[in-house]
């Protein structure tokens, strides 16, 4: 009960990183639209935003479905004992933070209506949004192996409980 616990609790803290990395992707698109120089290059980074929010997202609902539906988990028990989703949610936090900063940056450039005074400003805040692509990929790498990790184990279960039940049915055949 204490790994749901704590699971849930970081399943909060990936669900904020969540809505600040779609709002940091609304901004640099809004930004995009009225900048007009370089608008691949910020869409780039606003796309990259998005789709790390979706992945994130489905991650967590994924753990939220798995956690509903299963009662007692090895996988989750060692998550909880390693406190594994503590360090992503403690990475997640330090993420939101930076996207806080990249989000109220964006959205202050985003009412600038000047293309290039908008041009020089993406080309000096950039590597704002460009840097926390790392972490972010770290985050998403984490989060795939916990899930491949419980796919696995699923996997596992039922190939054991489909041996097993073979198994049972061979020796009542023999008895016959």
């Amino acid at each position: 009960m204490a790994e749901v616990i704590g699971i849930v609790a970081s399943a909060a803290a990936l669900i904020q990183l969540v809505c600040y990395g779609k709002k940091s992707a609304r901004a640099l698109y809004q930004f995009s639209h009225r900048a007009g120089i370089s608008k691949p290059d910020v869409e780039r980074c606003a796309n990259h935003l998005r789709t790390f929010s979706l992945a994130v997202s489905l991650a967590v609902e994924t753990l939220d479905e798995y956690g509903a539906n299963t009662s007692t988990s090895s996988v989750f028990d060692f998550i909880a004992s390693k406190q594994v989703l503590r360090a992503i949610s403690i990475d997640s936090d330090s993420l939101v933070m930076r996207l806080t900063s990249v989000l109220k940056r964006f959205r202050g450039l985003a009412k600038s209506s000047r293309t290039p005074v908008a041009f020089v400003k993406w080309w000096l805040h950039k590597d704002d949004v460009i840097t926390l692509f790392p972490e972010m990929e770290m985050i998403k790498t984490n989060l795939t192996l916990i899930i491949a990790t419980i796919q696995l184990r699923l996997v596992y279960k039922k190939i054991e409980t489909e041996s097993s039940d073979s198994l049972a049915v061979k020796k009542l055949e023999k008895k016959k």
